[in-house]
Order: C-alpha cells, then structure tokens, then sequence
C-alpha cells in the first residue's frame, strides 16, 4: 500500500524482490529494484537515485503514477469486488452464509479509501440505493420515499407502517403543533408528523446515527419540509457522549450502556442531550414519539422539567416488562395516565401493550377526546 501510494504521488521507488512488488514496479521504469537484505545493493540503487537528472525522475514518477492508475484503480476494483459480493449474495441459503455476508459487507465499509466507494456501488447495483419511490398508501400517499438499505422498510413506501401510531399522531397532532421525533430512524414518523403540523407547526428529529441522520436529512429534503429539523444527537438523561451500536441496518440500533445484547462487533460514539436542556433551543412539544431501544425512562428522566410544566402528549415505544413497571411509576409521579392506542385506560405493565399513550389525568377521562 505504501509503494502504490508512493508511485500515485509521482515518486520514484527504491525496494526490494519481495512478495508481489516485481509486479508492480519494474527497474528502470518505475525506480531500482534491489536483492532484500543487500545492503551493498541498496547503496548502490541510492547512489543511482541521486545521480539521476531532476527530468529523468520526473519521468519516471509519471510513468509510475500511470501505471497504478492503470492497475489501481478505486472505482475500478470496486465495480469487481462489488459483483463479486452481487454474485455471492445471489447464491446464499442458509442463515450462516446470510449472516457471514453481511460481517464481509461491515469490514468491505471500513476499508480506507476504497471501502465507502465500494459500499456505494454495491448498494446502487443490488438494493436500489438513491431511488425515489412515491409512497403509496395512508396518510403520506403522494409523498416522496429514497429508497436506503440501511433504513428501508416496504411499509414506509406502503404508507402502511405502525397503522395504530399513524392513527395516534393524526388524532393529537394539528396544524401550528410542535412534535419531537425521538428515535426518528428513517423519519417515517417525522414526515408524518410534518404535514399534520403543518407549515405554522414544528418538528424535531433526534437520530443519533450520522449515517442514518444523514439520510433522515434527505427524506425531509426530497419532500421540501422546512418546518422539520433534524438533531443528531441521542435523548437521554444526561449530556455528554456514548456507545451506539454501529452495523448495516439501523433496525434495533440502540445505546450499548442501555442494551449490552446490541453491542455487535462495531460502535461508534454519539452525543447526549436532555429534552429539558433542549427546551432552551427550542419550543416545547405538544406531543413526544419516543422509540429508543429501551432508554426510554432514560429520556422521560432528562425531561421532567417539561412533563412537570408543560405536560405533552406522550406516544412511547415500551421495550419490556421491567421498563413497563418502571414506566407505570414515572408516570404516577408526573400524575399521568396511560392508556392502549385503541382508546382503552391501561397499566402499561398489566396490559403488556408496545405503544401506550399517556398524558396527564387531568385532561379527560378518556384518550380518545382531543386535546
């Protein structure tokens, strides 16, 4: 790697006969080949170099560059590693293979230079990455989907995801609102959120993931949705920085401190923030969707400032019994209740639902009038 990045640079090489370097460099045309362990050799190879007129090495760090061009280039042995990987994938059964695939595809990603080129290709020749799908479906039908591996669902484009959350955010949400995404993933929810606010509302996109942020950032973009602003950071209930789990989809990607089960292989670190110390940013929400992995109570304690004073809507993701119980504790501290997305009034660890609605109990006897 050194001796190719030598020559890209327009330098003359002085090494030795050893491994694959006779095949790329060639005396006299590309700089001096000498015997390895031949000091004598080598001595005389530099007494060569330095002999040499300034044109003539010129010359021959031209030639060098063009033929590492010729035989390295980036684009070129991505398109062959990436039909390469194509061809593998085709041919794959078991869920071993399937799993073996796809630790190549992480390490193929971190490769210097060529592997994020690599990567590219390989996701626009087999999975469609970069195309524009209108969705087709639901309350978004006409809206505008990019199609991106890391963040793809068919029932984003279906317009057919979580119906029963679709069905809680369009009854709470109105035009001039203001709505916090936390967990915002691909933005499905975001972009849902957007048009039931309106241009006079307001939406805040948490994602931690700059990968999946990015392309949050690019769904909000293709859809001109000015009122939505996308937070690259993790909610929690402190600020500073942790773990997250790094790996292809950014399904079930969590915090490693809050899910040790997602460690996986690859983490990268993330910024923390508080909803509480956001409120100094930011308006305060009517309504919070909350889908963290299980640092969800995490989230609700970096915001009792605002469920104290403001007391929004909550729309959250449960992940277990344990954080049921816990949640069902919090909420009796803020004077909440919680009730099932079907309008029913719950104890969230009784009832074991996945997404509860809860607000504060003095606004109404059931979740079903609007607030």
């Amino acid at each position: 790697m050194v001796i190719i990045n030598v020559m890209a640079l327009r330098r003359p090489v002085i090494s030795t006969y050893v491994a694959g370097i006779p095949e790329l460099v060639r005396p006299s045309e590309h700089g001096w080949l000498v015997p390895a362990g031949d000091v004598e050799a080598l001595a005389e190879a530099m007494r060569a170099c330095l002999d040499t007129t300034v044109d003539i090495l010129t010359h021959i760090g031209a030639v060098a560059r063009d033929r590492v061009l010729a035989r390295h280039d980036v684009d070129t042995e991505a398109k062959k590693l990436g039909k390469l990987l194509g061809s593998e994938l085709l041919q794959l059964e078991s869920p071993g293979e399937v799993a073996m695939l796809s630790e190549l595809r992480e390490r193929v990603k971190r490769l210097p230079v060529i592997g994020p080129r690599l990567y590219r290709l390989y996701l626009t020749m087999f999975y469609g990455e970069g195309e524009v799908i209108d969705i087709r479906g639901g309350p978004l039908a006409g809206m505008r989907w990019i199609r991106f591996m890391r963040t793809y669902h068919d029932a984003y484009v279906k317009g057919s995801y979580e119906p029963a959350v679709q069905a809680a955010l369009a009854k709470y949400l109105h035009p001039g609102a203001v709505f916090y995404d936390i967990g915002a993933n691909a933005g499905f929810f975001s972009l849902l959120g957007a048009s039931l606010v309106g241009a006079s509302g307001k939406v805040v996109s948490f994602e931690p993931h700059p990968e999946t942020a990015r392309q949050l950032k690019q769904q909000i973009d293709i859809n001109e949705l000015h009122q939505v602003d996308v937070v690259v950071t993790a909610v929690s209930n402190r600020i500073g920085t942790a773990e997250f789990s790094d790996d292809t989809s950014s399904v079930m990607a969590a915090l490693t401190d809050v899910r040790p089960d997602r460690q996986g292989r690859f983490k990268i670190r993330v910024k923390l923030t508080t909803i509480d110390e956001e409120l100094h940013k930011r308006p305060a929400p009517d309504v919070i969707k909350i889908d963290v992995e299980g640092a969800e109570l995490d989230v609700l304690q970096g915001a009792r400032g605002l469920l104290h004073d403001k007391k929004p809507m909550l729309l959250v993701e449960i992940h277990s019994p344990e954080i049921a119980r816990e949640y069902d504790r919090l909420m009796e501290d803020f004077s909440y209740e919680s009730w099932s997305l079907s309008g029913a009034k719950i104890s969230v660890a009784e009832s074991g639902e996945r997404f509860v609605l809860s607000r504060p109990a003095s606004a109404g006897s059931t979740a079903t009038s609007n607030s």
